[in-house]
């Protein structure tokens, strides 16, 4: 009997590993047998079932327009057969790809060895490129180096994705366009999204959209260097032992509807380079030595809620032309609720609710301390 599989825009018949040699039993090395399957099914831009079972494989390469379709996250398991290995790959050769890269509902596990990563998508330069890469519904577990790793990607969707003990959860340079719906990263040693743009570059690292996506127990939950244009929402990042959201010479990002909280030496959201163009609102920032430190300009900060925190608050160094309004700052501890310090000019406080000092403003109006 056929099995017909719907998902991620597809309908198929698909091609059965099984059919090529592949045993599923975590003792053989099935990788030629998976090898073969993705190939043929290369030729008619097919798609790849592979049932319930644990597949030991090396280096598989994702050939273009090849949709991968598990049994589900807890039944489909790859894992390595050796170390240092790319477990799943693509790499664009020679022009820009149209049609993407399709898996989902699989298990990726370390399976105790080393400098693995899970899944990349490589599109190899800024003249390349490739498009339209879907992943959903995958696990990544172990302490493995990366979990999903994609370079010069347009159009990407990553939705509904765990790793768990992944040292870099999710990492994204020069891309653009490229969504994160409900990802989860926990117990990492690294950033739980790692989010690199090119300095300069306004055409190729833009449109990065985080959406209900968390962190817990990494050690950083969204590191963000050189990127235009990004969106995190609705998000939960907690127990960052090395900073929660950190943004490096970053313009035009909006974070919007988290909850923020660190241990009380870290802070929440971090400029670690001046950085314009930020929008922080309707946050909740729980336990953090300072809950806001800006650097740059035109910074808009309004609307959010910060509790025991260790210092300040609110903290603008060596910020101008920003605004600072509707916050309730209840954090105890400090002398001060928001400051602007250093090279400030043009900044505004007005209508904010803080129990410490609010100075160093150009314009402070209509707020009350208690």
């Amino acid at each position: 009997m056929a099995i017909i599989i719907s998902g991620v825009g597809i309908d198929s018949i698909p091609i059965n590993v099984r059919d090529y040699g592949a045993t599923g039993d975590g003792v053989t090395n099935d990788t030629a047998a998976l090898q073969a399957a993705l190939d043929a099914a290369a030729a008619d831009e097919d798609t790849v079932y592979i049932p319930p079972g644990t597949y030991l494989t090396n280096a598989l390469n994702w050939p273009l327009r090849v949709r991968i379709q598990g049994a589900g996250r807890q039944h489909t398991v790859l894992k390595p057969a050796s170390n240092s290995i790319i477990l799943l790959s693509h790499t664009v050769a020679g022009v820009y790809e149209v049609g993407g890269l399709h898996m989902r509902d699989m298990h990726f596990d370390v399976g105790g060895k080393t400098g693995i990563t899970f899944v990349f998508v490589d599109g190899t330069d800024s003249t390349k490129r490739i498009s339209d890469v879907i992943i959903e519904n995958c696990f990544f577990n172990g302490a493995a180096d990366v979990g999903v790793r994609l370079r010069h990607c347009v159009g990407s969707q990553i939705n509904v994705c765990v790793t768990q003990i992944v040292r870099d959860g999710f990492v994204v340079e020069q891309s653009a366009e490229t969504t994160f719906l409900n990802c989860e990263a926990v117990l990492g040693a690294g950033p739980a999204f790692k989010i690199t743009g090119a300095a300069g570059d306004t055409q190729y690292d833009e449109g990065i959209r985080l959406m209900g996506c968390a962190s817990n127990g990494q050690a950083k939950g969204i590191e963000a260097f050189n990127q235009d244009w990004g969106i995190i929402v609705g998000g939960s990042f907690t127990n960052c032992n090395a900073g929660t959201i950190q943004l490096t010479t970053c313009s035009n990002w909006v974070i919007d509807a988290n909850e923020i909280g660190s241990p009380t030496t870290q802070v929440g959201i971090q400029a670690i380079q001046p950085c314009e163009n930020i929008i922080v609102s309707n946050n909740k920032f729980v336990l953090c030595s300072y809950g806001i430190f800006t650097l740059g300009t035109h910074w808009v900060i309004t609307g959010n809620v910060f509790w025991a925190g260790a210092n300040i608050d609110i903290y603008l160094v060596d910020t101008t032309q920003s605004a600072v309004t509707g916050n309730v700052c209840q954090s105890t501890g400090a002398a001060w609720s928001i400051l602007a310090q250093g090279a400030v000019s043009n900044n505004i406080a007005t209508g904010n609710l803080g129990n410490g000092t609010i100075d160093g403003f150009t314009l402070e109006t209509g707020n009350l301390t208690y």
